[in-house]
């Protein structure tokens, strides 16, 4: 009796003991899961920073028969604002008349000293009685006509070299000529007759899924890599604008599976400047955007 009684002291002594261990023992703490968030990812190209700019035929007088006849650089070449690139075919035509205004210009300007004499010698008619009051003003308003072919002249001449140069194409900017579409023998094509842009300051245009640009910020950074070679390695860049039209997506990968319905952003990202050599001849190159998230 007394052995039964020990242990049922026993056994509850061990149950409150359990039951107080149940309520002070430190409880776990539970695991943590933390969910990477997706890394916005988008397909762009190499395009210069003000864009690539189109070559045309000047407006002038000679309309939209114009055939190239030369390029005076090569595709590739750098170029400066301004520079002469190429002559159409009415060049040769229009410089003529350059020519031949000038020497008109010249001829009236050699004969002015002339004019001015006959001038002073009829005034001195005039005094002596020689000719009347009437024959002078009749000698005098031929003579200002004469000597007014001079402006006359000078007007044709600047006329004849605004018309030369609707005959010569040139530069917008400072760059690059990227690429010849209207070969010598050629008319303006749908494309114009080059391309031309600022190739020394490359920026990536990426288009960035509608759905994602909300985790796209000016100032963040990203990584660039060509998507089927042009340069080894990535390149460091920073989004600089967030072009807020919605377009259809642009095929610029080569995957054909890429779907094109997608509705997109613009975003241009700045080239580091220690990476921008690579890209200095690599204009339209596809490329591969990885944006990193912020921390």
């Amino acid at each position: 009796m007394k052995r039964a009684r020990l242990i049922g002291l026993v056994a509850g002594a061990c149950f409150v003991g359990a039951a107080i261990w149940s309520q002070t023992r430190p409880k776990p703490t539970p695991a943590t899961h933390t969910e990477t968030a997706r890394q916005v990812t988008a397909l762009g190209r190499l395009t210069p920073k003000n864009g690539l700019t189109k070559l045309s035929v000047p407006a002038g007088v000679t309309g939209g028969n114009e055939i190239v006849t030369e390029w005076l650089v090569q595709e590739g070449a750098e170029i400066e604002k301004g520079q002469l690139l190429a002559k159409l075919s009415s060049y040769n035509q229009l410089q003529a008349s350059v020519a031949e205004a000038q020497q008109r210009l010249k001829l009236s300007q050699d004969l002015l000293p002339y004019w001015q004499i006959s001038e002073q010698k009829a005034k001195a008619a005039l005094k002596k009685g020689v000719i009347s009051e009437e024959e002078y003003v009749s000698t005098k308003t031929q003579l200002a006509s004469k000597s007014s072919n001079v402006a006359t002249d000078r007007t044709a001449l600047i006329k004849a070299k605004s018309d030369l140069s609707s005959a010569l194409v040139a530069s917008p900017v400072k760059g690059r000529l990227i690429k010849i579409y209207s070969w010598p023998g050629m008319k303006e094509t749908s494309d114009g007759l080059g391309l031309v842009g600022n190739t020394g300051e490359m920026q990536v245009w990426s288009q960035v899924f509608q759905t994602d640009i909300n985790r796209i910020r000016v100032g963040q950074r990203a990584q660039v890599r060509a998507e089927s070679g042009g340069f080894k390695g990535a390149l460091g860049a920073t989004v600089n604008a967030i072009v807020g039209q919605v377009s259809e997506r642009d095929i610029f990968a080569v995957d054909g599976s890429n779907d094109v319905n997608a509705r997109v952003i613009l975003v241009k990202l700045d080239i580091d400047p220690g990476d921008r050599l690579k890209t200095t001849n690599l204009s339209g190159l596809n490329v591969l955007v990885s944006f990193k998230n912020d921390n």
